[in-house]
């Protein structure tokens, strides 16, 4: 898993999903190990202004194990904000 997560001072934990070698767009699905949201916390791709998209800011997640696991909508997934690395932005996390 090439998942750095990192306490932020806004009462948020960012996780930045390091690519893969060969990976030309974030994975369909990452799981975030140590995280706890609360129920109601929008996570978000940082650095992708989604409404040209045509898709929602938040994206869609689900706890499991120790952590959370995000799904990446393909119209975000097909057009990064960047090619090496991205970041997930997790408000609320307790």
């Amino acid at each position: 898993n090439n998942v750095c997560v990192l306490d932020g001072a806004d009462d948020a934990v960012y996780a930045i999903i390091l690519a893969a070698e060969g990976d030309e767009f974030p994975p369909s699905t990452v799981f975030v190990p140590g995280v706890n949201p609360a129920d109601d916390a929008e996570v978000t791709l940082l650095g992708r202004d989604l409404s040209v998209l045509n898709t929602t800011l938040a994206l869609p997640w689900t706890r499991k194990d120790d952590g959370i696991e995000v799904s990446i909508h393909d119209p975000v997934r097909k057009t990064p904000p960047c090619s090496d690395a991205w970041t997930l932005r997790i408000p609320h996390s307790i």
